[in-house]
């Protein structure tokens, strides 16, 4: 698996904006940026929409596909009833709110299943509701209504008339709190980036996925990456700065969050799709290891992971499945390099999707990753096309591990992801790996304990570069473009945070905010911690 993999093109991680993580998120574009309609057609597409029926995207070039197939297999999401997912309209409320109720209490028979017993338990003197098809409808649903009406302020009449499926999932989300300190739900107002976050964090940390600990005292420096982070209420900085540090959102490629834009049904299912990964496996989702491969019967024999005792079972692929690597929930080789039965190999951990004839319909060849922290001790950067970039990190132990950056692998510095010539000598760095690639390279963490029982001293390596301003990302953060030393046509970009007690200088002006793109700056700093303390920032020399 491995050997085919390096001989994948590098790919872009797609952005992961709550809701991509991710890990999700409501920011993916794909690689391609579409997040449209599309009229692909051919053997994938017809098996696409034979499993989904939903014609109005193609797995060939819609870089949702496999996570609308996921959350429609596992139940999860539904189409419009005609066919059509509509993957650029806007997602909302109440769809929003269905959606993430089904994927953190692992399923709609799961979420159907707690409402009906919450709702009972809240309202004894009601008729117990009823789980099922028409739920929402006549006199099931007018038991939901009628706990709304105990429990809230809002118009349920309205709601009951413009979105009668939604009633027992949102009132589970009411009676868990996922709603609380909001204006009034509205069934068909379109959901924000910051209120579907804030949704999903809530919903994770209703069900224990997520500690409250992480909303109650989150890390509010890690907002500092995004440029428009000023837009954010005040009251969901904590959960997207939690769902941020847990891996569930990222951010635009822009440096932007985008707070109260509109959330796209594509991106809403991307985010959800990855993001179930943190509640476990739901709906047809069969998670095991491959005992068994044989491609030419379509074929794949797989041992359970949810139960040691369980015997390995044997499973029909349909001829067309869709088949993707998917590594910390994102999938990253895309519509065109999606693998065939004969790339998955025994030993691999895979996600199984059934359709309704229990043929599968979609493999995620998973990677569960190790990781190691430590000091970077030798770098070999990429210098041409075909070639790979290479490092050894020594651990806290004295234990030296070889790498080699996975082609679809990044680097983050306070969660942000930055050019891999950053990758020096003397860096203190936790790596993510599998077998000997490594997929994420976090720089500024130290880990390990030395014999003596202290943290091991992982001392940064010092930076001093020259280039030109990219971009200013917020009052205290800026990205810097510079050409390459092994490539003079080639620039790579890195991502500053100064600190506020450091000298800045640029012109005569001080403040990095009031840097602008094309203006020539040296930069001299270490990264410790994951941030870049710039100690000078000045006009280049000569300039």
């Amino acid at each position: 698996m491995l050997r085919w993999m390096r001989s994948v093109a590098a790919v872009t991680l797609a952005a992961a904006l709550v809701a991509g993580a991710g890990p999700a998120a409501f920011a993916d574009k794909g690689k391609d940026g579409k997040d449209g309609q599309s009229e692909g057609r051919g053997a994938e597409h017809e098996h696409f929409v034979r499993v989904t029926g939903f014609f109005d995207l193609s797995p060939t070039d819609d870089w949702a596909a496999p996570y609308i197939t996921q959350l429609f297999l596992s139940g999860m999401a539904k189409g419009d009833g005609h066919g059509r997912f509509n993957p650029k309209a806007s997602i909302s409320e109440a769809e929003a709110v269905t959606m993430v109720v089904r994927t953190v209490y692992g399923g709609d028979a799961q979420a159907q299943a707690q409402a009906a017993e919450k709702v009972a338990a809240a309202m004894p003197s009601v008729a117990p509701p009823v789980v099922g098809p028409g739920k929402g409808k006549g006199e099931a649903g007018s038991v939901y209504a009628a706990y709304l009406q105990t429990h809230t302020d809002w118009n349920v009449e309205s709601l009951t008339h413009s979105a009668p499926w939604s009633l027992p999932y949102v009132a589970l989300a009411v009676y868990d709190g996922l709603l609380d300190g909001h204006e009034p739900f509205q069934a068909n107002r379109a959901a924000s980036r910051e209120w579907a976050t804030e949704l999903l964090v809530k919903g994770f940390v209703a069900t224990g996925v997520l500690q409250a600990d992480a909303v109650a005292h989150p890390d509010l420096t890690v907002l500092n990456r995004f440029k428009d982070a000023g837009q954010l209420t005040v009251a969901a900085q904590p959960y997207v700065a939690a769902a941020v540090a847990a891996g569930i959102v990222d951010g635009y490629p822009d440096h932007t969050f985008r707070p109260q834009a509109a959330i796209s049904r594509a991106e809403f299912a991307a985010i959800l799709a990855r993001s179930s990964d943190q509640a476990g496996p739901t709906g047809a989702a069969v998670r095991g290891t491959v005992v068994s491969v044989d491609p030419a019967a379509r074929k794949l024999t797989v041992t359970p992971d949810d139960d040691g005792n369980a015997s390995a079972a044997t499973y029909v692929v349909d001829a067309n499945a869709l088949i993707y690597i998917r590594v910390g929930g994102r999938v990253v080789n895309g519509a065109a390099g999606a693998l065939s039965l004969a790339d998955i190999q025994p030993g691999d951990e895979v996600s199984l999707y059934l359709d309704a004839q229990g043929e599968v319909a979609l493999i995620y060849d998973r990677f569960e990753l190790d990781d190691v922290s430590g000091t970077i001790t030798t770098v070999h950067l990429a210098t041409s096309t075909g070639d790979a970039t290479t490092f050894t990190l020594k651990d806290a132990d004295g234990q030296s591990h070889d790498f080699t950056l996975a082609p679809y692998g990044h680097i983050y510095l306070k969660g942000a992801e930055v050019s891999l010539t950053l990758l020096t000598e003397g860096s203190a760095a936790t790596v993510q790996y599998h077998g000997t690639e490594a997929v994420t390279v976090r720089l500024g963490a130290s880990g390990g304990e030395d014999e003596g029982g202290q943290q091991g001293d992982h001392s940064a390596g010092t930076t001093s570069l020259t280039g030109t301003v990219h971009d200013v990302i917020a009052q205290n953060a800026f990205t810097i473009d510079v050409v390459s030393s092994s490539d003079e046509h080639a620039t790579v970009s890195f991502v500053y945070t100064v600190q506020t007690s450091a000298e800045t200088e640029f012109e005569g002006v001080d403040g990095v905010a009031q840097l602008t793109p094309g203006e020539k700056v040296k930069v001299e700093g270490t990264v410790e911690n994951f941030v870049i303390q710039a100690t000078k920032v000045e006009a280049e020399e000569g300039d």
